[in-house]
């Protein structure tokens, strides 16, 4: 989580255009003209940064450990003690982190591409076909509640304040926020009323922080802040192609793109300080420790130092297959003594290292 809250409130400015910059009324928009304006504003103001290319040297991190498991998964998420692995034909498997073992098998088949998250003291899941978000007994899996939500094609966004749960819905284009102590619906913010032409935003993953939550539009390349109390939606442009996951780490916010590129975006203005290019097919899933960020890039696992803001380390997976293109191929976990990841080539999950290797 972020300290401070959403300090900036600046909006995407619509820049002037002179008449040869202006396009031919007979042409047709392929793009909302918001969503043009906001990509060209921040890549074409002098203060945006140029992605920074990794360097041809990186630490390669082992593979230390593999866990089978009942089929093909697809995201992974972490609790204190256990790993949450979401499969394609819907089920849910609680492997343990102690024992490396499967230990429980949900079937849920409504479950879609779920991504299962951690907090307030439950697993989280969102059932894609019935629109229910699940809380979920962290031991066994069983269910504590279900809150009805609106169905989605998409996978949810979930994240946590003290006590509430924020959930992205990319499809319906909204932000939905339960109350952790009654499991109850107390806000949906519409996304797309919110907006300047009421394009299509595509709310993709969400961070929260001290005063609200930070959203990412996937396809109206912007950063939304929503404010914790008036629900008040500002925005700012992240200013990089069909930007996906979001994560909250050392006071700054990393957020991926499509294109090999991970921004980082200070949360007191809502503008990338840097941007890093990632050596991969393309960029995914993140997840943070208290050193690093760990960035699903195709077939690899890539590692960004958080102190230094740069590409350190690398880790190679098995093959991608053309069918797991997805959120960058694979999804990562972290855990006190590891970081885990969805093996793209096999039915496994494998268990990744934080330092090379000894010799």
């Amino acid at each position: 989580m972020v300290a401070g809250g959403l300090v900036w409130l600046a909006a995407c400015a619509l820049p002037a255009q002179s008449p040869s910059e202006a396009p031919p009324s007979s042409a047709p928009s392929a793009t909302p003209v918001g969503v043009r304006a906001c990509q060209s504003t921040l890549t074409s103001a002098p203060e945006a940064p140029e992605p920074v290319a990794p360097p041809d040297a990186l630490t390669v991190l082992p593979i230390t450990g593999r866990v089978d498991l009942p089929g093909e998964s697809a995201f992974v998420g972490a609790s204190e003690d256990a790993l949450w692995i979401t499969s394609t034909d819907g089920w849910l498997w609680r492997v343990d982190v102690a024992t490396q073992a499967v230990t429980n098998s949900i079937e849920l088949p409504d479950l879609g591409l779920s991504r299962p998250a951690s907090g307030l003291g439950a697993i989280w899941v969102a059932e894609m076909a019935s629109g229910r978000l699940l809380r979920l007994d962290p031991l066994d899996g069983s269910t504590i509640a279900e809150i009805a939500l609106e169905p989605s094609e998409r996978p949810l966004g979930i994240a946590f304040d003290i006590d509430s749960v924020w959930v992205a819905n990319q499809t319906s284009n909204s932000v939905i926020v339960v109350d952790g102590a009654t499991n109850e619906v107390v806000e949906r913010i519409d996304m797309r009323a919110t907006s300047a032409d009421a394009s299509d935003r595509a709310p993709s993953s969400i961070s929260t922080g001290a005063m609200g939550a930070w959203v990412v539009e996937h396809r109206a390349d912007a950063l939304a802040a929503i404010d914790g109390q008036s629900w008040a939606v500002t925005r700012t442009c992240i200013g990089t192609p069909e930007p996906g996951i979001i994560v909250a780490a050392a006071d700054l916010l990393w957020v991926s793109d499509s294109g090999g590129v991970v921004s980082v975006i200070d949360p007191a203005t809502g503008s990338p300080t840097a941007r890093l290019g990632i050596p991969g097919v393309v960029v995914g899933d993140l997840v943070a420790d208290d050193e690093m960020i760990w960035v699903a890039a195709g077939s690899h696992v890539v590692g960004i130092k958080l102190s230094t803001r740069t590409v350190t380390a690398i880790v190679a997976l098995g093959d991608l297959a053309q069918d797991r293109q997805f959120a960058g191929g694979v999804s990562i976990a972290e855990t006190a003594d590891a970081v885990w990841t969805t093996d793209p080539a096999s039915d496994g999950l494998l268990r990744l290292g934080r330092a090379p290797a000894s010799p």
